[in-house]
């Protein structure tokens, strides 16, 4: 059976006082969504181990289905992977960014270390990749921070790790716009669309990523479709930014495909991948909510689809996302 899952990264958040004590999802106007949480089941699911930092390079696989045993230490690996540049045995990569807000002056930092190789993320972030992580964590450049530090990492292809589990992924599409999401879709074996106008920030195209998913859900068996928006809005502890993303969510991705899994008789899943937190521009420990919408399962409906609706649906574990019946 077919499957899309929708992961809108960072979506989930705390009650805030400036909203009235709602979350950002609660106050936000979700017709879609919320059709897929009363018509399907719901439930909290812990995407990231206890004792691992909540970076989506971890939650993100943990959704795919892999092990914790497997999660990656880091995300540089795999963001170097997504830039188009493989890690040899001995080398390291690592993500930077900014020490204050600003560009990084990516020539100097070659100047300052001609060992490592910088690789270009956008004007405020990159990855660098060096022989050992001593050669860049011990060099303390003042301009940037160096942090998410990791070598390459082998990971079973999806469609073999599923079907050891007694599941069918078939055909896997993982449709987004950062290099991380590029460097997991090369290393689980999937294939990998970027839409026109998908940015990976708010002023990312949402219309154009809904359509591309309808149509790949057409010649693949499982699509993936992966937002960053609200993400960017947490981090800029803007909630009306944040509210928008996740309007505009629902409204261009979630309502398009929720109509086409109806058509196709596919499953349908939203949830985020980790908490991201208005309050604090950072990344959270917690359970996600998560509304799947099977036409073959009645579950435990929802009023509608929030952090708190979910906790009192039925469903616990991420292998949900995945089950055949």
């Amino acid at each position: 059976m077919k499957r899309v899952i929708i992961i809108a990264d960072g979506m989930a958040d705390i009650p805030m006082h400036r909203l009235g004590g709602l979350t950002p999802l609660e106050a936000a106007h979700t017709p879609y969504m919320d059709a897929m949480a009363t018509t399907g089941r719901t439930g909290r699911v812990l995407t990231v181990p206890p004792e691992r930092h909540p970076g989506s390079e971890t939650a993100i696989l943990s959704i795919l289905g892999y092990p914790s045993g497997s999660l990656p230490q880091g995300r540089g690996p795999l963001e170097a992977l997504g830039l188009g540049r493989r890690l040899r045995p001995s080398e390291y990569a690592m993500r930077f960014t900014p020490a204050s807000p600003g560009a990084i002056d990516f020539p100097g930092l070659r100047r300052a270390f001609p060992e490592v190789e910088f690789l270009r993320i956008r004007d405020d972030a990159g990855v660098a990749i060096a022989p050992v992580p001593d050669t860049v964590l011990n060099g303390r450049h003042a301009d940037v921070t160096f942090w998410s530090c990791g070598m390459a990492e082998d990971y079973t292809p999806l469609s073999r790790l599923h079907k050891s589990l007694g599941l069918h992924t078939g055909r896997t599409v993982i449709i987004g716009a950062t290099p991380l999401l590029r460097g997991i879709a090369s290393a689980v074996g999937a294939d990998w669309l970027q839409p026109p106008g998908a940015t990976g920030d708010l002023a990312t195209d949402y219309r154009a990523k809904g359509h591309h998913a309808c149509r790949a859900l057409r010649d693949y068996d499982t699509v993936i479709l992966h937002i960053e928006a609200c993400d960017c809005a947490s981090h800029l502890q803007d909630s009306r930014a944040k509210i928008k993303a996740i309007e505009n969510i629902d409204l261009h991705i979630a309502g398009p495909l929720f109509d086409c899994a109806r058509r196709e008789e596919a499953v349908i899943a939203v949830l985020p991948d980790h908490l991201s937190l208005c309050s604090t521009g950072a990344h959270a420990q917690g359970k996600v909510p998560v509304a799947i919408h099977d036409p073959r399962v009645r579950g435990v409906h929802s009023a509608c689809f929030s952090e708190r609706e979910a906790a009192k649906g039925d469903i616990k574990e991420i292998i949900d996302l995945w089950k055949n019946e």
